[in-house]
Parts: C-alpha cells; structure tokens; sequence
C-alpha cells in the first residue's frame, strides 16, 4: 500500500508540520446584527439626508435604524438607538422643510 502523507524534503522537520482542521463559519456572520449592520456608511446616512436633504436616503435611515431600534429595544442599552433615530427624524424634517415652512419667494 502506498503512504497518503507528504513526502518532505530531507532538510524539513516532519515534527513541525500542523494538521488542518476545519471550523465551520458561524451563523452570527449571516445575520443582520446590530455590530456587523452598523457599518461607517450606515452612521453617516442621517448626517447626509440633513445636508443633501435627499428624500430616498432620509427614508431609508430611518427605516434602518427604526429597524436598529427594534433589535436594541430588547437588550439593556437603548439609548444610542433612541438618539440616532432622532437624528433620523430631524434629517427627514429638513428634506420636507419646504413644504412646513414655505419661503415667501415661492409665492412670487
């Protein structure tokens, strides 16, 4: 029968050669958590609705973190969620701020 191991050269140590085990990728990574949702581009979006006063992206902040609320809501720290769906709420205000407060020269 023939030998299934590495043959080495003769110079290596076969003593230090390390076996490969498998592990599996756990099912955390899958997931939309809150750690691996929350990305840089993620806690900018409320910041770039304010200034670009952009309707599509205002709505999608805050469907994101009303969604962030929800899954914080059930652990013990709320208030970051709380806060930045507030920021949501005011940068969705500035996109329709037209319409609350309309400027005189629009009547003209």
């Amino acid at each position: 029968m023939t030998d299934n191991r590495p043959s080495f050269h003769p110079l290596r140590d076969e003593s230090l050669a390390v076996r490969y085990v498998h592990r599996s990728i756990p099912n955390k990574h899958l997931s939309l958590n809150n750690q691996s949702f929350r990305g840089p581009i993620t806690k900018l979006l409320p910041m770039i609705s304010l200034f670009l006063r952009n309707k599509v992206i205002a709505w999608a902040s805050l469907v994101i973190y009303w969604y962030l609320f929800l899954q914080e809501s059930n652990s013990e720290s709320g208030d970051g969620a709380l806060i930045d769906l507030l920021s949501c709420s005011v940068g969705l205000l500035a996109c329709y701020i037209d319409i609350i407060m309309p400027l005189e020269t629009h009547f003209a």
